[in-house]
């Protein structure tokens, strides 16, 4: 699990004044880093760095923050808005921590074609709840989105935290944040969380703001600003199966699981439907359960009414781990404000259907 020091550090990346004393360190790194940052972009700016373009229209779903924002979420939700539209879509992810290299097919139209373990969790995810999109992985987005065009022929392609991947050529560009941490310290890693510098928000076309906090209240970007929040659909238990109401949760004692950037949504969420949370479990993001992980699960367990983690989280789970035991997954999804709005945004960037 996350330890102390690694805790410490993140507390000092997203406070707004504290660190610069405790870890001077950070700072020396911070400035490096930046630089690198910096440089690179200037090379992009100046076209000594070339981007390329697919022959259909991407959207890059994105944050400049480290943790989570909402990316994947929003990507469902926007494959789900758009293939009711009549429209074919392809997601392209990194596919984190996955155990396979190179360019892969995660699922076609039809089926999911690797387990969680090649794909990643988030691809893996998407695959699974996103039934007829196409999602592929790999570090070259551009490779990814040929390989997309060549085998899909797609309307649109969809990048899965595709911000910093300036290598690729899109047409809109969405920019999101959690309206609780928003900025952080407002520095370069790793003094602060971010990626870029804050000049980069002035790339996005659009701003899409998580939750309510000080960034949604007091904030103002010169993009048209979208919010959302996650509302929690179903429970699902370890087998994959929908299982009880979420209204089940209400008055229970809960273990909540999970391995995320950002859990305090995660908790927020639980908490909304009822669930008394007994235990915070949490490990970091992408994290593969070992033996030993399961055995404190289980002892924590014993003093709880339910385990419940993340969908995310529950796919790098392996049921034969917790026969006996109730674990579920609390799934959720992204609920975009005004999402015709943007829905129109986006087709406007599409080719016309034809009749």
């Amino acid at each position: 699990m996350e330890q102390p020091f690694k805790e410490k550090i993140e507390e000092i990346m997203w406070a707004e004044n504290s660190g610069r004393l405790q870890f001077p360190i950070l700072s020396v790194l911070s400035f490096f880093y930046g630089l690198l940052v910096r440089t690179r972009l200037l090379l992009y700016r100046t076209g000594l760095l070339r981007t390329k373009k697919l022959p259909c229209p991407v959207i890059s779903v994105g944050n400049i923050t480290t943790g989570g924002s909402g990316k994947t979420p929003v990507v469902a939700a926007l494959c789900q808005m758009l293939t009711a539209k009549g429209r074919s879509v392809v997601v392209l992810s990194r596919g984190y921590k996955r155990r396979s290299s190179g360019t892969i097919i995660v699922s076609d139209k039809n089926s999911v074609l690797l387990d969680v373990k090649n794909a990643g969790d988030e691809p893996f995810l998407l695959a699974m709840k996103c039934k007829g999109v196409p999602v592929i992985v790999g570090s070259d987005r551009f490779r990814s989105g040929t390989l997309a065009t060549e085998k899909f022929s797609p309307d649109l392609i969809i990048l899965d935290d595709g911000f910093q991947h300036i290598r690729l050529k899109r047409d809109l560009d969405l920019l999101l944040f959690d309206a609780l941490r928003g900025m952080g310290s407002g520095r370069m890693l790793p003094r602060g969380p971010l990626r870029e510098p804050r000049s980069s928000v002035a790339r996005a076309d659009i701003v899409m703001i998580k939750g309510r906090g000080a960034l949604r209240n007091d904030h103002s970007f010169e993009q048209q600003c979208f919010t959302f929040d996650y509302a929690p659909t179903k429970l699902i238990d370890i087998t994959g199966k929908t299982s009880p109401e979420i209204s089940t949760l209400r008055g229970k004692k809960v273990v909540a699981l999970s391995a995320l950037a950002s859990t305090e949504s995660f908790y927020l969420t639980l908490q909304s439907c009822g669930a008394e949370i007994v235990e915070r479990l949490s490990f970091p993001d992408h994290h593969w359960f070992l033996p030993t992980d399961i055995g404190r699960i289980k002892d924590l367990a014993k003093g709880a009414d339910l385990i419940v983690t993340t969908e995310k989280d529950l796919v790098r789970l392996d049921p034969s781990d917790f026969t006996g035991f109730p674990l579920f997954a609390l799934a959720i999804e992204a609920r975009i404000s005004n999402a015709k709005a943007l829905l129109k945004i986006i087709e406007a960037k599409l080719p016309s259907k034809p009749e």
